[in-house]
Formats: C-alpha cells, structure tokens, sequence
C-alpha cells in the first residue's frame, strides 16, 4: 500500500484530520511536523509498511498526543477498534474532539500507561507507541495486556533501536520484524512463545 492506494473518502478523512491537527497545534503544542506534507512523509507514509497487521480488533496507543499512528491507521484499518491513553488533558481534548468530527471508532483515556496497566485488565490484539521513551514497566505491562498472539508495534529512531530490541528480549518478546524507513525504525514484537 501506497499513498496513491488510498481510497478517496479514506484520503479525505486524513486530510481533515491533518487540517485539525494543524489549526489546533498553535495553541496546545501537538506536533513539531511543519507541514501536512512533512506529516505525510514521515508520520503516516510509514505506516503503510505494517498495516498487514491490523485486520480488526481492539488497539491500544501509548502517549497518542498528536494522534500518530493511532488517528491514521484507524482511517486506514476501519475493522479496528481503538483505546488511546494520554495523560495531558489538553491533548486528550483534541483527540476526542477529532474522534467526534470524523466519526472513529476509538476512545481516549487521560492516563499514564502504567497507572492504566495497573487499573484495567483489557487484553488487546495490537499494542502500538511513538515518541514515547519506553522502560520495563511500560514494556511488562504491554506484555500482560496483549492477546497471546498479539502484536507490540514502537516507533523509534536510529539511535534507540539496539537499547528497545535489547529491553524488549529481556522482558520476553521476540523482535518479528524490523522496519527502516529514511526518518525511523518500526519494531514489531510478540510475546516470545508464540510465534
């Protein structure tokens, strides 16, 4: 899948969201993208690489912020149901506020991925993260909330992707699949035993 695959009313709902992200981020800060261009190039271009893994289900994001990848692959992948955790409330604001314009089956909770790891018991198919430095903590309370054939999806730079495949094998995953990209690394991870 490519840019140019996407079906129009798909690239629409894309375009409105990167608009809201846009005319939002002057006031509460969202994004460091400068442009909708740079968005697509760096932020949901990407994405195209590991949407074989959302074939429906329910989908958790760690730190959603902005809303990448949660907003676009929720677009994208229809058949997905997702849980978004952000602890600011200004940004959880906007990510309910673009939910309700464009009609996305998701929800958002105001909360630390731990303090919602400890809280709930919500087993999930996919788990994803971006622009979030992730500790044991995080990464355990990934592994007990993932269905057992589930998958763990970070966004990271170069420079992380040796430290996350080395944490993420101490806390029992297996590194699936390793994605590069000119701007990032995609490590898609199971927990170990089930593949």
């Amino acid at each position: 899948m490519n840019i140019d695959d996407i079906l129009p009313n798909k690239r629409e709902k894309i375009d409105e969201y990167l608009s809201l992200l846009f005319r939002l981020n002057k006031k509460i800060n969202l994004t460091s993208f400068k442009d909708k261009e740079e968005v697509m190039e760096k932020g949901i271009v990407p994405l195209f690489s590991i949407i074989k893994y959302f074939k429906g289900g329910n989908c958790l994001d760690i730190g959603s912020g902005s809303g990448i990848p949660a907003i676009p692959l929720s677009i994208l992948a229809e058949e997905t149901k997702w849980e978004l955790l952000e602890p600011s409330s200004k940004k959880a604001g906007f990510l309910v506020e673009t939910a309700l314009v464009l009609n996305l089956p998701l929800t958002v909770e105001t909360v630390r991925a731990e303090d919602f790891f400890r809280q709930k018991n919500d087993l999930f198919d996919i788990i994803t993260i971006r622009g979030v430095k992730l500790n044991p903590k995080i990464v355990l309370g990934v592994k007990a909330h993932l269905e057992k054939e589930g998958y763990f999806i970070i966004f990271t730079g170069f420079e992380k992707k040796d430290f996350y495949s080395h944490l993420l094998k101490g806390c029992g995953f297996e590194i699936e699949n390793v994605i590069e990209s000119r701007f990032s690394v995609i490590l898609v991870n199971v927990p170990r035993g089930t593949i």
